[in-house]
């Protein structure tokens, strides 16, 4: 199984066509929930307290442990009874997430960015604990992931006002790699941005290998299998969950099901017609609803 590629080599090269001071550095709020959590002791209060600085992250994270998502046995009332619901690492996914909206505006011509990335996060999450025993990824890491698989691109947008075109043809390409178009015109890719940021906000080595290499189809090759078995899963649950929005929406289309679809499968231990029971599922749970 593959560490956190380094970066040194080929991440080098293809950083030179980005600038480092545009990945946003790990929020404030975020850098002390972590500090905190990683103490040998945790202060639930402390972390209640770190978390009700921003209003509009403890609101957000009071609606997010409520909601039908994390099927919770109560309701949370204040924040602290919030993170002594959810855990600490649950915690500190969800207020990465969070801090991510804030951090990235929705682009130009893509307003409903973040609305399709929560879309997918929803079904992420919801995957993770459908498939279980036989998944060991948590839902919250999955939802965590599934928002930060995409967060590059923005970044690229705002650095290239072509990109869009590039979108375009990496989305629609049925052969070449996805990323492969992007370096090939940009000299670095949306995966690699993700990367850098997905580490320097602190996320758990295989969420940042996840995001890396979540459009290499042959990292995911049932033949090998490099990648961890925790990162393998994050990758498979949101393509899964892109591939069942695709069809519960009709919207978004892309190629990347047929890429990587039967590798998908393998690594998540699914035939088609199983596939298509989950769909029938996610529609009649409204999963995808506002």
């Amino acid at each position: 199984m593959m560490d956190v590629p380094q970066k040194t080599g080929l991440a080098d090269q293809l950083l030179i066509g980005i600038d480092q001071n545009s990945v946003p550095p790990c929020p404030a709020i975020l850098q002390r929930v972590v500090n905190e959590s990683q103490k040998p002791e945790p202060d639930l209060r402390q972390l209640a307290t770190i978390v009700s600085g921003d209003v509009g992250i403890a609101a957000s994270l009071l609606k997010t442990v409520n909601s039908p998502f994390y099927g919770l046995p109560g309701k949370a009332h204040t924040v602290q009874q919030a993170i002594s619901l959810l855990g600490i690492r649950p915690t500190v996914n969800a207020v990465a997430s969070l801090a991510l909206q804030q951090v990235l505006p929705p682009p130009p011509k893509l307003e409903r960015f973040w609305d399709g990335s929560m879309k997918i996060a929803r079904l992420s999450g919801w995957l993770a604990q459908k498939l279980g025993p036989a998944i060991k990824t948590s839902a919250d890491l999955a939802y965590t992931f599934a928002l930060f698989r995409d967060a590059g691109i923005p970044l690229m947008l705002n650095r290239y006002p072509d990109y869009y075109t590039t979108l375009e043809e990496a989305n629609n390409c049925p052969e070449r790699l996805f990323t492969q178009i992007e370096e090939d015109r940009h000299a670095t890719s949306h995966a690699l941005v993700g990367y850098l940021l997905a580490q320097s906000w602190w996320l758990s080595p295989n969420t940042c290998t996840a995001v890396r290499y979540h459009h290499d189809i042959s990292m995911m090759s049932s033949h090998t299998w490099v990648l961890s078995k925790e990162a393998g899963e994050l990758i498979a649950l949101a393509q899964l969950a892109e591939h069942l929005l695709q069809h519960l929406t009709g919207q978004s289309q892309t190629r990347e099901w047929c890429k990587m679809g039967t590798d998908i499968l393998a690594r998540l231990q699914l035939t088609d017609c199983a596939v298509q029971d989950l769909l029938e599922e996610a529609r009649s749970l409204s999963l995808i609803d506002s």
